[in-house]
């Protein structure tokens, strides 16, 4: 009808009124059965999306299927309602097993590398770290971004379906602030979620939008389980504990002070989660003697602010990398809490800059990955090109 009302408004344009009016009705209904259909219960799942491979590889056994359909000899006419019952019998077997395959995540838990690997998000001004355990789990340290929701499909569904995941076991959410914790109903929808961790003062927030998360999670059946300093325990091979903050401890303090500081340990290693930890809170943290090796990976607090990044942490943690999710700066010529650090012998990496930073810990050396997206320099849309070691 689209087409008509085109061809037909070339000639006079009253006369693509009707046809174009009729197409408009036509996607108005689709979209209205669409919507529908998603609101039911039963009416849709989701998937992983397929790569390239499998998708040309689909089109090439349509097109196989097409030539074996045309070229195939008959013998003697056939019934034409025959003729299109065998037609079907034939794409039907072509290509459904095909479409079954292309759905299907194949980079499953088994061919993960036996180590730790810790998986800086490139989300803009938000965080999502996305922590895969030797043994095939799946946990995420926050899931958000500032002002937009949908980072939980666009960014982080696509990252674990990447790696062949369909269930989160744990999430720990930072603190009540929107860019730590909005993508996180997006989720809900598109995967299982086991515990859902929160700050002891996490359900306190006078922020409309943290009740109507705790809400959505408790439809949902998902337990949210609040943490204080000193809580440890183990997943498989990994150790977990928690820094800060105290149990009871300030509760005027605002929610940034208030963020869950996660230690992880792995064969030695160990990864230092932050949130937006800043100012008493991080003054408490610096007060707290530092256990064990030096940190090898410390995710910067607060997006890399001045305020919240004072040479005292990194002399605390001795990080040899320091991963910073953020989006592009206003001004380049900023002061850069951070521009010492490369002068101490500490990696820097920026998501803005580098995209999204994989690193994997084992009882090898410290394994770094950075891959940097293609496309605007914010590093969130596009292909994803590794740039090397």
């Amino acid at each position: 009808m689209g087409g008509i009302g085109l061809a037909a408004s070339s000639v006079w344009g009253p006369l693509g009124d009707y046809p174009v009016w009729a197409a408009a009705w036509l996607l108005w209904l689709t979209e209205a059965i669409v919507r529908w259909g998603a609101a039911q219960p039963w009416g849709h799942t989701f998937v992983a999306g397929p790569g390239w491979a499998w998708v040309l590889g689909f089109y090439a056994m349509l097109a196989l299927a097409a030539l074996t359909h045309f070229m195939a000899p008959r013998a003697k006419p056939t019934p034409p309602r025959l003729r299109d019952r065998r037609a079907l019998a034939r794409w039907a077997a072509w290509c459904l097993p095909a479409l079954w395959a292309a759905s299907w995540p194949f980079e499953v838990r088994e061919h993960w590398p036996r180590r730790l690997e810790v998986e800086i998000l490139a989300v803009g001004h938000g965080l999502a770290v996305l922590i895969a355990t030797p043994d095939g789990g799946c946990m995420l340290y926050d899931c958000g971004r500032m002002g937009d929701p949908s980072v939980g499909r666009r960014i982080v569904a696509p990252a674990l379906w990447r790696r062949g995941f369909t269930r989160i076991d744990h999430v720990f959410l930072s603190h009540a602030d929107s860019d730590h914790y909005d993508g996180l109903p997006d989720l809900l929808d598109r995967f299982t979620i086991g515990d859902v961790f929160i700050p002891a003062e996490f359900e306190h927030s006078r922020d409309p939008s943290v009740h109507d998360l705790l809400a959505r999670l408790k439809r949902g059946g998902v337990r949210t389980r609040p943490l204080e300093a000193g809580a440890e325990w183990r997943f498989e091979d990994v150790s977990f504990r928690v820094l800060h903050p105290p149990e009871g401890w300030a509760p005027e303090a605002t929610d940034n002070e208030r963020s869950l500081v996660l230690e992880i340990g792995y064969q030695g290693r160990r990864v230092l989660l932050t949130g937006d930890l800043e100012r008493l809170g991080l003054e408490l943290l610096l007060e707290t003697p530092p256990e064990g090796v030096p940190f090898d990976l410390v995710v910067s607090p607060h997006h890399g602010a001045r305020a919240a990044n004072p040479t005292a942490l990194f002399a605390w943690s001795r990080p040899r990398i320091v991963v910073v999710s953020q989006r592009s700066p206003v001004a380049l010529s900023a002061v850069d809490a951070l521009a010492g650090l490369s002068d101490q012998g500490v990696r820097v990496a920026r998501t803005w800059r580098d995209g999204a930073v994989t690193i994997a810990l084992g009882r090898e050396d410290v394994i770094e990955q950075d891959f940097l997206e293609r496309g605007p320099p914010s590093g969130e849309s596009g292909a994803v090109e590794p740039v090397g070691p």
